[in-house]
């Protein structure tokens, strides 16, 4: 019981009262099933004492396997209408979905196509490119694919030299536009499967005012800017992103986050 309070009371901050709906529904169709399992064991309890007791070893065996066989059918049955009819199930518990009028969503691989696109007609078809990307998130790798596919159809002359997860995080990729210029000064272009990526690509070379590795590296000490996790800077190491503040935010429950505070490392 205090687990469920608790648990009610995560997802409403979290998710609001639907969370809470979707996770009563699934516990409750996983309580259900238990039961059947439960129930079946129960019934076959007293049976087995009384073959036991009579060394009935024929009848127990038949009574252990019809238990088996039934309780694993029954069970199986309702996972199986779970699966399979959730909207009825959803209606039994009382969720109702909205009617939606229209859906609207970014073509992810088509935009990924209109890059490679873009980047073929601007190098005459043949060239030397890097992409940065984050596989982990679905619509960056529905872009990188249609970029791929489109290239390989349209432009098979274009070598991507290098590739790179930068898991959405600009001053990742800007560190790594740098490492691909210095092992490959004649890439042409740096594509970035989404703004952050492209934007850290694009600092390092407005920075230099150049695209000499060298220099860029050079320039990335005096780079600064507040990024989502902090103030970011660069040390004069070797480029390493430092970041001095963390910003700790809560859910609107409406899309969007309020500022709860934010905390500054001391230097």
């Amino acid at each position: 019981m205090v687990f469920i309070l608790l648990a009610n009371n995560l997802l409403i901050d979290m998710y609001g009262s639907t969370g809470v709906a979707v996770f009563d529904l699934v516990q409750n169709a996983s309580c259900l099933i238990l039961y059947i399992y439960e129930g079946t064991a129960r019934a076959a309890q007293p049976l087995l004492s009384t073959f036991s007791g009579e060394h009935n070893d024929q009848s127990r065996a038949r009574t252990l396997r019809l238990a088996l066989v039934w309780g694993t059918l029954a069970g199986g049955a309702a996972i199986l209408f779970v699966a399979l009819l959730p909207n009825v199930v959803c209606t039994v518990f009382g969720i109702d979905g909205a009617d939606v009028a229209s859906f609207v969503s970014s073509d992810n691989y088509g935009i990924g196509q209109l890059a490679a696109e873009y980047i073929g007609e601007q190098l005459g078809g043949s060239g030397q490119i890097a992409i940065l990307t984050w596989p982990s998130a679905s619509a960056t790798a529905d872009r990188v694919q249609g970029f791929l596919d489109k290239l390989a159809e349209s432009y098979p002359d274009i070598e991507i030299v290098a590739e790179q997860d930068c898991n959405a995080d600009r001053s990742t990729a800007l560190n790594a536009a740098e490492s691909i210029i210095g092992a490959h000064p004649e890439v042409q272009f740096i594509w970035g499967a989404n703004a952050e990526m492209a934007l850290g690509a694009y600092e390092a070379i407005k920075a230099a005012g150049s695209t000499d590795p060298a220099a860029i590296k050079t320039a990335l000490w005096d780079v600064t800017y507040t990024g989502v996790t902090g103030d970011i800077a660069f040390d004069d190491v070797n480029g390493d992103a430092i970041r001095d503040t963390a910003y700790i935010k809560h859910s609107t429950n409406d899309g969007a986050w309020e500022l709860e505070t934010q905390q500054t490392v001391a230097q």
